[in-house]
């Protein structure tokens, strides 16, 4: 998926999960490789948007 589409849903999954946020900016700072790559920033949450679920959970 690209970029421009991935951003928003990645932001609309971190606004509604406060944790996953609070870890997500953790990482990025902390792992340089992380912060880095898109693909390994932003992989992740593409499997936890309900567009892209079964159950839409």
């Amino acid at each position: 998926m690209e970029t421009y589409v991935m951003e928003p849903m990645i932001q609309d999954i971190l606004g509604k999960d406060p944790e996953l946020k609070k870890r997500f900016d953790e990482k990025m700072e902390s792992e340089e490789d992380f912060a880095a790559s898109l693909d390994k920033s932003t992989g992740g949450f593409m499997s936890k948007h309900p567009i892209l679920t079964k159950t839409g959970k």
